[in-house]
């Protein structure tokens, strides 16, 4: 299941249907066209048209490392515009791109089960009591059924950083979360948010800087040890994560719908997404 871009008030042109049973187009859907890397948008309004223009580009991108990541520090930097409009549309594309071109999408579709949980009140047992190891051990190794340890800190790493990009999104546009919350996949973007939001929250609680690389590398490292872990209560207490039940609690807060004030819980968007999760 890839994450529509219409989500994003963004409408794909669908064509070429001649060639459906022509090999060579078969051929093109599995090996997308190269990138180069000069000819990659500069500005992120320019990749957003770009997004909107061309459906094979997603595919292309994650088929490529290196231009992935380049488009997105380009996002980035849109995030970080002084206007309001680039912010908002920058963080958007952010999501889309590096769910659809990462194994974020199987981890979020992995995670309808954890999240009945998270839905069901199970959120206040991560910020606190003698099984809490347990708890954030069960939830969370839940979502990443499958991947190998490789891509499981490749995934981690992405999960940070969509995390980010919905904090953006709540900040830019004041809290109000109608414009990318709303639609036909507001189901599908929810279990994105709250997805990345529990993992965000997680590798928080190590005290790693997760706007650098190398800070989320070294938490997703943490985290990966503590899903590894036979014995997830001793190892939570043991010093890797020093502000669990603070970040844990933000987020049990957010899923319950209580002390969500914007700029004071980081996961405040999260209570507009658990209203619309499919499950």
């Amino acid at each position: 299941m890839k994450l529509p871009l219409g989500l994003f008030s963004c409408v794909f042109v669908l064509s070429g249907c001649a060639n459906l049973f022509d090999m060579n187009a078969f051929e093109a859907i599995d090996q997308p066209p190269k990138l180069v890397l000069a000819d990659l948008p500069a500005t992120a309004t320019l990749l957003s048209l770009k997004l909107t223009s061309d459906p094979g580009f997603i595919d292309s991108l994650a088929q490529d490392a290196t231009a992935l990541a380049a488009v997105q520090t380009t996002l980035q930097a849109g995030m970080a515009s002084t206007d309001t409009a680039v912010q908002l549309q920058a963080a958007k594309d952010f999501i889309y791109v590096t769910t659809n071109a990462t194994s974020t999408l199987s981890v979020v579709n992995n995670a309808v089960g954890p999240l009945l949980s998270l839905a069901s009140g199970g959120a206040s047992s991560l910020a606190s009591g003698s099984n809490q190891g347990t708890a954030v051990q069960s939830l969370v190794s839940g979502f990443f059924t499958g991947l190998s340890p490789e891509a499981l800190l490749s995934t981690l790493d992405s999960m940070a950083t969509i995390g980010n990009s919905f904090s953006v999104l709540s900040t830019a546009s004041a809290g109000s979360t109608t414009s990318f919350f709303s639609g036909s996949d507001s189901g599908t973007t929810a279990q994105v948010g709250v997805v990345s939001a529990t993992m965000s929250a997680l590798m928080a609680s190590t005290g790693e800087d997760l706007a650098t690389a190398d800070g989320r590398k070294a938490a997703a490292t943490a985290v990966a040890a503590l899903l590894a872990s036979p014995d997830p209560n001793t190892f939570l207490t043991g010093g890797s994560f020093p502000t669990v039940g603070t970040q844990m609690g933000y987020l049990s807060d957010a899923v319950s719908g209580t002390s969500t004030t914007q700029g004071t819980n980081p996961y405040s968007y999260v209570t507009t997404l658990m209203g619309v999760l499919p499950i």
